[in-house]
């Protein structure tokens, strides 16, 4: 057998003790989702349901649609579809998160540039131009082609369904008024469901995830357009059909099975169908069904000191931004929250403020990116803002463009005017989460190290995490000088994919340059390494953080790595690295450095200098003492 076929082959046998280990609960849960999403694929067809029939499908027992009723009852459809679409345009209730008498008001809380840059974005759409992340931006010359793949990237295959940009159109209506805004709209949606009926094994239908996702724009573009004067009846009846077949798959085909931010994130979109359109006949049963999923998971997912479990702070924005929306939708609409839901999400604000670096950024632990279509709403602002935390004012970022549409003026208003006693950013324990953030002063040039020594993702799902045990992250004259690089993509190879996920690319510790933890294909991992904390120690002067973990133990030669840092305030960090075991091994001490570094190495003292910040600031790294064992290197990506 050759070498690479034995590799396919052991990677075969771990996937399938992996699946083993999961328990029968989850093999029955498992296949019991696959087999119903295989009878769905086959009779699952509301997308071809005639629009009399549709009607069939609101509660028409409310009072609200009774000229729909009464219509229906002279066999009068058309008249029944025009008193349908009155009814959703001037609708009062439910309550969404701003109302059209709100609108003036939320524009004058925004920014202009960001107002200005809405508009421009909107503009590159109505060219049909399309940006994504950090790829290069894509024309369509004619109609959409809701399956293109630039390179074989399907993330931007998904961001181009998710359909983002309808809420990117829809700001820039009630910016300016213009009608080509709510033109584009209905045209890209009408053609997306001309071009994409119902099948699991449609490609945009092929993800549950990515459904979810759509709802939570569609919903957005309704109330965003549903006051145009060309939002007319016929559309209205094509818009709500779309957002019904959304409804009846999402709940048949919810991902009971992925229990991490698929599943938490799928019932969110489906209370929140529930909650907002509470005509449908079903809109009772995704309201309940989807609140009782959230909240098991929020529970089972938020650790005690607020940290997201798997182990990626970009998911853990996702959710807690996600979270943010639907407790204001549920608070607009007097619906009690349950207390551990609420403390769950101000733990996970405090999380979210606390391990933000000094220059306003999150650093990207696990697989994290600093953008993403998910990445919605800014929880540290408008969580602490929701939760009338003022205490937390001077340490959070003004509320962005999505934040004062999401709260409305009267929040953003009381928040503004009240006072009270400031919170400090002091260097804070997250041991729940394994993260230990090290941090002196408030200003953006504030030195701050954030250590992670706590899991490999989270235990039932583990595909977000990281070996990445005892790395650290370094902040300090307002540039990030040693990095996590967060996630390089899961759809652009298994190779770059698993290099990001391994060990060599975090600032930490390889032996026998073997990964802590053996990753398998792009999403799993056979033995993680177990991170344990011997030590922390906050205080006004210094901190401490001693850790271990157990990753190359399953050596024929086992070794432990263990690292205890120390931070004399405000000045420097000293690392201590040890490594105990049996047996020869090579060690090899990686460092990130910021990508504009200047870097000069003294070979006698072996120590690196790394410059590249304002006024030619950055920082020293220096063994203590020099070694004749020891070599320096530096490496050169591209």
């Amino acid at each position: 057998m050759s070498p690479q076929n034995l590799n396919q082959w052991r990677d075969y046998s771990r996937k399938a003790k992996l699946f083993a280990a999961k328990g029968p609960a989850y093999h029955y849960i498992y296949l019991r989702w696959r087999l119903n999403r295989w009878l769905n694929s086959r009779v699952l067809n509301v997308t071809d349901m005639p629009y009399r029939t549709f009607l069939s499908e609101f509660d028409l027992d409310k009072e609200a649609l009774m000229g729909v009723r009464k219509a229906l009852g002279h066999q009068d459809f058309e008249e029944a579809s025009r008193q349908l679409g009155r009814t959703f345009v001037s609708r009062k209730s439910p309550h969404f998160c701003f109302t059209p008498t709100e609108v003036d008001a939320i524009i004058h809380f925004v920014d202009e540039t960001e107002k200005a840059a809405t508009i421009q974005a909107a503009n590159e759409v109505c060219h049909n131009l399309f940006r994504f992340r950090a790829a290069e931006p894509v024309i369509f010359e004619d109609a959409v082609d809701w399956t293109y793949c630039p390179q074989g990237n399907k993330d931007w295959t998904w961001d181009l369904n998710r359909h983002a940009y309808f809420e990117t159109l829809g700001r820039a209506y009630t910016y300016s008024g213009d009608e080509r805004y709510v033109e584009k709209f209905q045209e890209l949606l009408l053609d997306w469901l001309a071009k994409n009926p119902v099948d699991t094994r449609q490609a945009n239908w092929s993800s549950v995830f990515e459904v979810g996702f759509r709802i939570n724009t569609w919903i957005w573009a309704f109330h965003y357009f549903r006051l145009a004067p060309s939002f007319d009846t016929k559309f209205c009846l094509a818009f709500l059909k779309g957002l019904f077949v959304h409804g009846c798959y999402l709940d048949a085909h919810i991902e009971l099975h992925a229990q991490n931010n698929h599943l938490l994130l799928e019932a969110k979109s489906l209370a929140m169908l529930g909650l907002l359109f509470p005509e449908f006949k079903q809109a009772a049963h995704w309201r309940e069904r989807g609140l009782k999923l959230l909240y098991r998971e929020i529970e089972a997912q938020i650790y005690p000191d607020g940290v997201h479990g798997e182990m990626a702070t970009h998911y853990h924005r996702v959710i807690a931004g996600e979270l943010l929306e639907l407790l204001v939708v549920l608070e607009n609409n007097h619906i009690p929250i349950p207390p551990a839901i609420q403390a769950g999400f101000e733990r996970m604000v405090d999380f979210e403020v606390w391990v933000t670096k000094p220059n306003g950024q999150i650093p990207l632990l696990g697989d994290s990116a600093l953008q993403d279509t998910y990445l919605r709403y800014t929880a540290a602002s408008g969580g602490a803002i929701f939760m009338k935390r003022t205490a937390l004012k001077s340490v959070i970022p003004n509320p962005g463009e999505a934040e004062v549409w999401l709260l409305g003026p009267q929040r953003i208003e009381t928040f503004q005017r009240t006072t009270s006693d400031e919170v400090s950013l002091d260097s804070r324990a997250f041991p729940d989460g394994g993260y230990f953030v090290m941090r002196h002063g408030h200003t953006s040039a504030a030195p701050y190290l954030v250590f992670d020594c706590g899991p490999f993702g989270y235990k039932p799902v583990p595909s977000h995490g990281h070996a990445d045990a005892l790395s650290f992250e370094l902040h300090a004259w307002g540039q990030t000088l040693l990095v996590d690089p967060g996630i390089y993509g899961t759809q652009l190879g298994q190779n770059w994919r698993n290099f990001f996920r391994g060990t060599r690319a975090h600032n930490s510790v390889v032996v026998d340059n073997l990964d802590q933890s053996i990753l398998i294909d792009v999403w799993r991992v056979y033995q993680p390494a177990q991170a344990k904390l011997h030590q922390w120690i906050t205080s006004d002067h210094f901190d401490f953080v001693d850790g271990s973990h157990n990753g190359y133990m399953r050596l024929p030669e086992g070794v432990t790595h263990r690292r205890r840092i120390f931070f004399v305030k405000p000045e420097y960090w000293i690392v201590i690295d040890t490594v105990t075991g049996s047996g020869e091994h090579t060690y090899d001490n990686y460092f990130h450095l910021m990508p504009n570094a200047v870097v000069q190495i003294n070979q006698e003292s072996q120590q690196v200098r790394a410059t590249g910040g304002v006024d030619d600031t950055g920082l020293i790294i220096a063994p203590l003492p020099p070694s004749d064992n020891c070599r320096v290197e530096v490496f050169t990506g591209e």
